[in-house]
């Protein structure tokens, strides 16, 4: 784990104390309230540093716990965790059923913002299952409130997630118009919350063909997560570079990228993703490029990163 300065310095020994303190809480009833709450807040640490399973297992058995009494507030952030959690873990009916109390908690409330936010999360759960009708439910909601408190962050996050789903079913061009609206609404060129819509808008891009015009809003893209500085963003957008190079022909570069993407996911004990198109599993099997992937393997992100701003200005197109 990294510190919070960005020196990179290593803190396992402080990590390991707080989550051997956590588990041990696990047998301390009269501490469950407590220990959720610490969980609570420490989620948002855990998504940066890729942590999910350590959140995942630090989260869950508070949340069932039957000697708990905590505030709903408390509770509901909770599950927003564990929600986010179950998702990387591709545990994704989990992930819905922790979404669903969620938002059955925030409609108690009187805060539209948080049961807007709760809907959000919905969504992003049933997209990963599959399951657009209620995901699209969820968003329209999500809009609804949106327009109520008339914030077009929100709303763009409501457009971004239409334009998500309607690439997934099939329909890029459909999609990229919800997305150019939603880039309108976020109006701050470097809006680190854009940077979901513009990683969706280079996805569209490739359906599409577009592979150039992709390639150069996937760099843009890596850049601003570079400065965000959470791994999981610049692994995302290192993947999709890799698919740009492989389905233009440039196996080298895309095996190569991939070793360092491969790194990444087994040094965090995750599997690699992949969109069901065949163009991930071509990629890391073929065995005429075996020694790039072995190269790329010895990249850092950082690295790895550079090594992609580097080769993309050397291409023809990049003249």
């Amino acid at each position: 784990m990294e510190r919070e300065d960005g020196k990179g310095e290593v803190i396992e020994s402080e990590y390991d104390t707080v989550l051997s303190a956590i588990h041990w809480s696990r047998e301390q009833p009269r501490l469950h309230n407590r220990a959720l709450a610490v969980c609570a807040e420490l989620w948002i640490v855990w998504e940066r540093v890729s942590r999910y399973q350590d959140g995942y297992d630090a989260l869950t058995p508070f949340l069932a716990s039957p000697h708990l009494n905590v505030s709903d507030a408390v509770r509901r952030k909770a599950l927003r965790g564990a929600t986010a959690m179950a998702n990387r873990l591709q545990r994704h009916e989990e992930a819905v059923r922790f979404a669903e109390e969620r938002v059955q908690l925030a409609r108690t409330g009187s805060d539209p913002i948080e049961l807007g936010d709760a809907l959000y999360s919905r969504a992003i759960a049933c997209i990963d299952q599959l399951d657009y009708e209620r995901a699209l439910e969820s968003v329209a909601e999500y809009q609804a409130i949106s327009e109520q408190v008339q914030d077009p962050s929100q709303t763009a996050a409501c457009l971004m997630l239409r334009g998500h789903i309607l690439r997934l079913q099939g329909l890029p061009e459909e999609a990229l118009a919800y997305l150019a609206q939603a880039m309108d609404l976020y109006g701050v060129e470097h809006d680190h919350h854009s940077t979901p819509t513009r990683s969706m808008i280079a996805d569209c891009l490739v359906d599409l063909g577009k592979h150039e015009e992709a390639r150069t809003v996937l760099l843009e893209v890596l850049r601003m997560r570079l400065g965000i500085g959470w791994p999981k963003w610049i692994v995302e957008a290192l993947e999709k570079l890799v698919r740009v190079a492989f389905e233009t022909g440039d196996r080298t570069f895309a095996a190569t990228l991939a070793g360092a993407v491969l790194r990444w996911y087994s040094e965090h004990n995750l599997p690699a993703e992949d969109d069901g198109s065949g163009w991930w599993y071509a990629t890391i099997g073929d065995p005429s490029h075996e020694e790039d992937r072995r190269l790329g393997f010895g990249m850092n992100l950082d690295e790895a990163a550079a090594f992609a701003f580097e080769h993309c200005r050397s291409l023809p197109c990049a003249s």
